[in-house]
């Protein structure tokens, strides 16, 4: 099915995959630096038990511009750009399905639009900067000097406008996470994977959890050296309606790698959310 585009608030093409249905209209949001076809395997599931699907290349990735200035790059342009979909596509309210860096779009699409959220679905996410759970940077203080760094590289870099190929995530499901990452990396700008890295570096939505008032699912793989369980299960117990599910001996790209055990989970996730909503309750318990 060929994509969709929309011109984005800053004059950018915002690829997506749009398949209409008649149930709610869940939103994809993929890891960095992927493209939708991340989550192709739970959209086709999903769209077959009657959910509307739009699946997006995020700025920066996938068939998706390339802005040029760091702040074009920002959280606050994510959440914009979902805006302008959702608009184009004139859907009320959307559940947001983020995998990674894609959870932490949605979060942030929450802070600013949470009256468009029906419901929350975060894979592998966390709700701030990544980087400082690994044990080297919780030690140092070399964040600060590794944001300083990239400013300065991303700088003196232009974004090019070479073809890059484009990746279907959807064959790589048998390979290791840091396999699924370089091949992301080979279709994307080095400007753009460094500028989303310097973003995340700045993240923090722990303000927000607390104000999440929708159902919420929190995935996790078990297996996961990125976003570590601790960290994970803080995030959870901080949401008001939310559930956790530790998906066994998975990794980081769940979605990727574990397609089939996640759709089963989601698809029940929303099943429930949808049943109690027309029951006039907000929660999952």
């Amino acid at each position: 099915m060929p994509l969709r585009y929309a011109m984005s608030s800053d004059g950018f093409p915002l690829y997506y995959l749009m398949k209409q249905a008649k149930r709610e209209c869940l939103y994809f949001l993929h890891g960095w630096p992927h493209n939708h076809t991340a989550w192709s395997k739970e959209a086709d599931y999903l769209h077959k038990k009657g959910f509307a699907i739009i699946s997006q290349d995020l700025r920066g990735n996938g068939k998706s511009g390339s802005p040029e200035r760091l702040e074009q790059y920002g959280f606050r342009s994510y959440a914009d750009d979902i805006e302008t979909i959702r608009k184009a596509e004139r859907k009320n309210k959307i559940v947001l399905i983020g995998h990674s860096f894609g959870g932490m779009v949605a979060l942030s699409y929450y802070h600013y639009y949470p009256l468009h959220v029906r419901a929350l679905v975060l894979v592998d996410t966390l709700y701030e900067n990544p980087v400082k759970h690994i044990p080297f940077f919780a030690r140092t203080r070399a964040i600060p000097l590794m944001k300083h760094l990239l400013r300065f590289m991303l700088g003196n870099m232009h974004t090019s406008k070479k073809h890059l190929p484009y990746v279907d995530f959807t064959k790589l499901s048998s390979h290791h996470d840091i396999f699924c990452w370089l091949q992301g990396a080979r279709e994307t700008q080095l400007k753009s994977i460094l500028a989303i890295l310097y973003e995340m570096l700045g993240f923090d939505e722990k303000s927000v959890l607390r104000d999440i008032s929708v159902p919420t699912l929190v995935i996790e793989g078990q297996r996961d050296k990125r976003t570590p369980e601790a960290d994970v299960r803080k995030m959870f117990q901080s949401v008001k309606h939310a559930k956790l599910v530790i998906v066994p001996d998975a990794g980081h790209d769940t979605n990727i790698r574990n397609p089939f055990t996640l759709e089963h989970f989601i698809g029940a996730f929303l099943d429930k959310v949808v049943e109690k909503q027309r029951q006039g309750r907000t929660g999952i318990h």
